[in-house]
């Protein structure tokens, strides 16, 4: 296996379970508002491993990357403020 391969394998295998994460938060193993908080804060972080990893974005140039994180966990904290308010 390339390591290019290997990289992109891990990568999934770290979006799977990221999401089997999530969906325990979701289904009540932890406190509600931590849960929403936690679940927010995972798909912001998975959002990062696509971008990085299969839309290539760590391969751009430092101001694309640095707009990407801020796109991303500006959405995220966007999307939690207006489910806890």
């Amino acid at each position: 296996m390339r390591p290019a391969d290997r990289e992109l394998s891990i990568a999934w295998l770290g979006l799977v379970a990221l999401t089997v994460l999530s969906f325990a938060a979701a289904e009540g193993l932890i406190a509600h508002r931590f849960a929403l908080a936690a679940i927010f804060a995972v798909a912001a972080f998975k959002g990062q491993i696509v971008a990085s990893r299969f839309m290539e974005v760590g391969h751009a140039l430092p101001h694309w990357r640095t707009l990407y994180r801020i796109w991303i966990f500006a959405i995220a904290i966007v999307l939690a403020g207006g489910h806890f308010v």
